[in-house]
Order: structure tokens, then C-alpha cells, then sequence
């Protein structure tokens, strides 16, 4: 092609798409045989990477695809190798052209992406590039898949001329075992490929210098300003542009009310439209949104107060009397001063209204200039334990923290605008925060915040009349809504996301038998901003919690007395700042492999594929006579032999043995001896078998659904 007109079209695609490209340096090192990996978003695509990276490079292309009528101009402009299914000739030919040292153009998926996210990558892909021991350079395209030329029209709004971003990384090899049989080792190469991939996403969806408030006014650009996505129980809705003109308002209040002195703000709010204002309200005065669990009573809020030394706390008349939580903000008042939305209600002038309308069109300006400089690497988010096991602590998340989270899960979840997410975890609840609220609003997505997930009868009555497509829950809250859901109530449902407690096989068995339902299970920690592993439709195992998430590293310690796994630690962006003391100040993660490194508490083993398997809580094994026994596994069994009821196993101190169990129930029909010979029938040993069984009329929760083990021991074995 002649330069001039090559120049003359790549000027008006910079210009028309205001194109950006980002690591060229990466490009342009030397390399022999370079093997380009892009994503698919659209038939531009190949337009893109043909003008806009250097040099000439070869577009290995399906022969019947380079046959379509409107792939026939771009072929005036580049070098095809063609290629058939099936027939490994062509892909011998592509592994002769790298080891001449050419570069190849290749996309992985094989199509245009319809669903957002990655798809499956073929593996002759990953054949050429191990044949030829290739460098393989990844480039990760964003914006096309909002233009016309997409396979999304129904999942995203499009436009004529979307902003277009082409992010090149660092130059890699692929992960392949020599030693391995050729099966095997393709498959291998196969999923370096498929990480690298991932990887090459991410980097375009997570910016290290966003805070939140930036990302839902980046996400209002994608999906339009008067896009709904948020509502609550009360019918009240919030456009993304009314979001931000309310948050305006209240942070404006916030900041004049607290001025610099106070730096954490506490949300005592349940799942409702006004909780998402005053959560970014608190982001626009530049403070720390801090979290309130209002369900942990008097000594648990007011604990939470002193750690994250809260003075100011917004909550709602009309909530407090609801929740019957008058006494405790009598007794806290002495040291906290309380803001209800009601009273400011009333203070807000039709003025503050105009001025907050008027930068809702302007958001950018608006925050930067009243966010008090706060950087994205700043605590942006103040989340308290559940305390299931002992007292709660305060995990300090950044902007960084919580936004690597959204990438990170957004790779694998595809949700886009045709979605209307429930939630009903509290946002208090990591997995209710990040799933069930900034998720959602992130991409475009709908959601409906309810204000409790112990409306078993309703919540399943709500997805049918509001057409839910994605629920979150936990085990509990998952089981007992099918419990009492009609078979048509769920037919909407295409997502069904556990965590923060095992999932069972009578629950995701009933989910399946009643509904058609597969539940997706994964892993969390609050420490983690929350999701560490995920199943999802394209790569799940059930029994597991899913892979580790992009970017996340891993070691497991053995622990002494356990046969089988270890304690698991990780490592990642999304890891936390670190836990509150008592100074102010916040202490790093710092755990049994160095700084940096959060030890999880759990004991977990992961195959060779990566999908982990969760044995239990480190605090969960009991050590009888010098054997680690797992009472989850415990619970497991009983709960198999009598599905109906509930059960608990706890650890307490033993003379002769050091620890003994004891198996706390509702069901009335569990004995000792039945537990003997459920073990028995099971494979499991006879050291498993509880000691005492003791019937109680009900387990303790917590409010976000865990069982609450520390009362059961407070209250009932002590």
C-alpha cells in the first residue's frame, strides 16, 4: 500500500476514534519470531493492529473467513496466511514463517467475542507458538466492542466512533514442560495462552490511578448518563446521572459538616438507593466510606467506632425504628454524632438541587475539584469482619484494592445492560458490596438493593415480578429461598453466585433438580476486596470454589498433623491495606511468607488444573490426640445423613486428648451412634465421630449468613 495513503487513513482512524497506544517500547525490542495475540471485539479489529502497530506483519486468518464478502477490501492492505480446520499443514506453514523471524497476527478465540468477556481459546494457537518456541506478544484492544462492528448490539450501547485504546505487554514465553506427552503439553500451552490473555484484559480494564467515584463516571460515558441502575424495595430508581447530582448534594453537606479533621465516615444504611448516595456522597467530600454491620448490636458497633476511630455516623429515622435499633444510637450518642437523611432532607435548598443537577453533566470536574486530593491508592472503604470466629477487625481497602477486584471478577462474569442483578447481601458484606452494588454499577448492569436476605418467601417472588437474571447468596440463604420458591419463580435466573460459606450438595442439587439452575460457587475473604476464585460457566468443577483470579499468587504451608492440603496465602492488587490498630494508623498484611502476603486462614488444596478445593478453617480443625480433624468435613457427613435441620461442629477443650468435638443440632433425630455409622458408610475415620451431640431450637447466624461459631461456643458449650 502506498505510505501516503496509509498515513492518510491512519490519521482519520486516530482522530475519528481518538486512538491511543500504549507500550510500543514492548513492540519494538527485538525478537525473533514474534507471535501477536489480540483479543476479538470486532470486525475492526485487524484495522486496528494492521495501522496502528509498526512494521508489516502476517494475519493468520481462517480460509473460509478471509471468503466474506466485507473481509474482501481489508485484504488489499495486509499479508494473510490462510489456514483450514483440521488440517495441521497451515499451521506447520505459520511455525516455518516465525522461525524465519517474522511477526504473525493471530486472534486466539478464533471469532468476535459475543459475551464481553474472553472466550475459549483454540489450541493451534498454542501449537504454533510451542512448535516455534515463538515470543509471544500480547495486545489487548478496548473501545471496538461499542462500536457498530461488534457482536454486543444487545448487550452494550454502540456508537459510531468509541474511544480505542490498544495496550501492548511485555513480550513472553509459554509455560510448557518439555518432558510432558504431546496431549498433555498442547493442553498446557493452551492455558499459558488463555492466562496471558486474561492478563492482556485486565490491563485495559483496571486504570492503578482511578478511584471509584471516577469509575462509575467512566462507566456512565460507556453506558449513557440517564442509564437506571440502581433500585430498592421502596420503587425509588436512580440513573446514573441522578446518582451523582444526589451524592453532589449530600458530599457537599458531608464535607462542610465534618471539615478535614475527620477522615472516616460511618454508613449505619440498609440496601436502598439512599445507602449508594451517601456511599459516594462520603467519596465526593474525599473520606472514608466505613461500613457499619447493623446487626453486630451495641458492643459490636460501638467496637467498630473505636477501631476506625468514627465520630460521625449517617443513618435514617425511618431505619432505625424498622430495625429497632433506637437504644443502641441512644447509648452511642455520648461519643457519635448522628446524621439522618430525613433532617438533612429538609435543609436541602432548591439551590443545592440546581448546583448539584448542573455538575451531574460535568462529573469529572466536579469531583476532582472537592475530593480533597485523595489518591486512588488512598483507603477508600472501611469493612468490618464478621467475627464469626472471635472478634471483628477493620480491613482498610484502597480504590486500587477494590477496583483490581471489579477487573479481576469482570473477566470472568458476563454481565452487560440487558442484566438486573438482586441483591440482597448487605453492603456491609464484602461479597454485597463489590457483587451486589459496585459490580453491577461498574458495568452498566441494574441492580435492585433489597434490605434483607431472610425474606425467604419474598426474595424468590421478587425475581420472578422484577425478571432477575443474577443472584447472589450464600449456602443458607440460597437453600432455604428454593425451599420455598416456585419452580417458575427462578426462570429468569441465568446467574447464581455462592460464597462466604460452603456450598452443600443438597443445595446445589435442589437448584438443579427444581429449578435447571447450576449455582456457580466461589471464594472470598474480606481481606481480598473480596473474590480470590470464582467458577463461572466457561471453567467450573463442582465440589470446587474455582481458580484463582488473575494476577493473584499463591503458597501453601503444611500444617502439621493434616494429611492433605495446607494453609493457603495470598498475594495481589486486590489485597488489602491493611487491619486498623488502635494508633490510627494501618498494619500491612504480613504473613507466614513475608510482607505483603495475607494468610487466609483457610486450608485448601488445588489440583493440577488450579481449581481449589476449601478443607476448612485453620480455626476449624480440631487436634485430637495429635491428629488434625476437620469439622467442616464433620458437618458435611451429618448434614448428608440428615439433610433436614441444621448442624454445627465445634472444638472445646479435652482432658486425656487435648480437644474434643461437639456436634450442635436442630434435629432432634441425630446420635452419636448414627453419626458412628454415617462415618462408617463415608470412609472416615472414628476419631470424627463427636463426642457429645447437644439439640438446640436454632443455629446463631450473623448478618451476612455465616454461622456464628463464637456464640455457640459463648453461649451453648461454655
Amino acid at each position: 500500500m502506498n505510505s501516503y495513503v496509509k498515513q492518510l487513513i491512519k490519521l482519520v482512524l486516530k482522530y475519528a476514534f481518538r486512538v491511543e497506544v500504549h507500550g510500543l517500547a514492548n513492540y519494538t525490542e527485538k525478537h525473533e519470531g514474534t507471535l501477536i495475540i489480540s483479543n476479538h471485539l470486532s470486525l475492526l479489529d485487524g484495522i486496528f493492529l494492521h495501522f496502528f502497530l509498526p512494521g508489516d506483519s502476517v494475519f493468520l486468518v481462517n480460509r473460509l473467513t478471509a471468503e466474506i464478502w466485507y473481509f474482501k477490501p481489508f485484504l488489499f492492505f495486509v499479508k494473510l496466511l490462510k489456514v483450514d480446520d483440521g488440517k495441521p499443514i497451515a499451521l506447520k506453514t505459520a511455525v516455518s514463517v516465525l522461525e524465519k523471524g517474522d511477526k504473525i497476527i493471530v486472534f486466539p478465540e478464533g471469532r468476535v467475542s459475543t459475551l464481553g468477556i474472553p472466550m475459549k481459546i483454540y489450541p493451534g494457537t498454542a501449537f504454533i507458538a510451542d512448535k516455534a518456541n515463538a515470543t509471544i506478544l500480547p495486545v489487548a484492544i478496548e473501545g471496538l466492542q461499542y462500536s457498530f462492528f461488534s457482536y454486543q448490539k444487545h448487550k452494550l450501547k454502540r456508537r459510531f466512533f468509541p474511544k480505542v485504546t490498544l495496550s501492548i505487554l511485555p513480550a513472553q514465553k509459554l509455560a510448557t514442560l518439555t518432558e510432558l506427552a504431546p496431549r498433555p503439553r498442547r493442553a498446557q500451552a493452551t492455558a499459558s495462552l488463555s492466562k496471558m490473555m486474561h492478563e492482556a484484559n485486565f490491563e485495559t480494564i483496571y486504570s492503578a490511578k482511578e478511584k471509584l467515584f471516577e469509575a462509575a463516571i467512566h462507566a456512565s460515558k460507556r453506558h449513557g448518563i440517564f442509564k437506571r441502575v440502581l433500585s430498592d424495595a421502596s420503587g425509588a430508581n436512580l440513573t446514573y446521572q441522578s446518582l451523582f447530582a444526589r451524592s453532589f448534594i449530600l458530599g457537599k453537606y458531608i464535607s462542610d459538616a465534618t471539615g478535614s479533621h475527620e477522615n472516616t465516615i460511618g454508613i449505619l444504611l440498609p440496601n436502598t438507593t439512599a445507602a449508594a448516595i451517601t456511599f459516594f456522597g462520603t467519596q465526593y467530600a474525599g473520606k472514608r466510606s466505613a461500613l457499619l454491620n447493623f446487626t453486630a448490636g451495641l458492643d459490636g458497633l460501638s467496637a467498630a467506632c473505636t477501631l476506625g476511630e468514627i465520630t460521625t455516623v449517617i443513618t435514617s429515622k425511618k431505619f432505625v425504628e424498622i430495625a429497632n435499633l433506637s437504644s443502641t444510637i441512644k447509648a452511642l450518642r455520648s461519643r457519635i454524632h448522628f446524621i439522618f437523611l430525613e433532617d438533612l432532607r429538609e435543609q436541602i435548598t432548591t439551590l443545592d438541587k440546581i448546583i448539584g443537577y448542573w455538575k451531574s453533566f460535568f462529573p469529572i470536574a466536579a469531583y476532582q475539584k472537592s475530593n480533597g486530593g485523595q489518591t486512588s491508592s488512598d483507603c477508600a472503604v472501611i469493612l468490618f469482619t464478621s467475627g464469626s470466629e472471635g472478634t471483628p477487625k477493620g480491613v482498610a481497602l484502597s480504590h486500587q484494592n477494590i477496583l483490581s477486584n471489579y477487573a479481576q471478577v469482570q473477566l470472568l462474569v458476563d454481565l452487560n445492560h440487558t442484566d438486573k442483578i438482586l441483591n440482597v447481601l448487605p453492603i456491609f458484606h464484602a461479597f454485597g458490596l463489590l457483587g451486589g452494588f459496585l459490580l453491577p454499577l461498574f458495568k452498566g448492569t441494574e441492580s435492585l438493593q433489597y434490605p434483607s436476605p431472610l425474606h425467604y418467601r419474598k426474595i424468590p417472588e421478587i425475581c420472578y415480578a422484577e425478571n432477575i437474571t443474577c443472584l447472589l447468596g450464600t449456602n443458607t440463604f440460597l437453600s432455604n429461598y428454593a425451599k420455598y420458591a416456585h419452580s417458575l419463580d427462578f426462570y429468569k435466573l441465568r446467574y447464581v453466585l455462592s460464597g462466604a460459606e460452603k456450598l452443600t450438595e443438597s443445595t446445589r442439587n435442589t437448584w438443579i433438580n427444581k429449578f435447571g439452575i447450576s449455582i456457580f460457587e466461589g471464594y472470598g475473604v474480606t481481606e481480598a476486596s473480596p473474590a480470590l476464585a470464582i467458577n463461572h460457566p466457561s471453567s467450573h468443577q463442582a465440589g470446587t470454589v474455582g481458580q484463582l483470579l488473575i494476577k493473584i499468587e499463591s503458597r501453601i504451608t503444611p500444617v502439621d498433623g493434616l494429611l492433605r492440603g495446607g494453609l493457603l496465602s495470598v498475594k495481589g492488587p486486590n489485597i488489602m491495606m491493611g487491619y486498623l490498630n488502635h494508633q490510627g494508623t494501618i498494619t500491612p498484611p504480613s504473613g507466614i511468607i513475608g510482607l505483603g502476603w495475607y494468610d487466609t486462614g483457610d486450608i485448601v488444596e488445588i489440583n493440577s488444573d488450579g481449581y481449589i478445593t476449601i478443607l476448612g478453617r485453620a480455626k476449624r480443625f480440631a487436634k485430637i490426640g495429635g491428629e488434625m480433624v476437620s469439622l467442616a468435613s464433620i458437618e458435611q457427613t451429618v448434614a448428608a445423613r440428615w439433610p433436614e435441620g441444621e448442624h454445627a461442629a465445634e472444638n472445646t477443650f479435652d482432658q486425656e486428648k487435648g480437644e474434643q468435638v461437639v456436634l450442635v443440632t436442630t434435629n432432634e433425630e441425630v446420635s452419636r451412634a448414627g453419626i458412628a455409622s454415617a462415618m462408617k458408610g463415608a470412609g472416615k475415620p472414628n476419631l470424627m465421630v463427636p463426642k457429645r451431640v447437644v439439640l438446640i431450637k436454632e443455629i446463631p447466624y450473623l448478618g451476612t449468613g455465616k454461622i456464628d461459631h463464637a456464640a455457640i461456643k459463648k453461649k451453648i458449650l461454655l
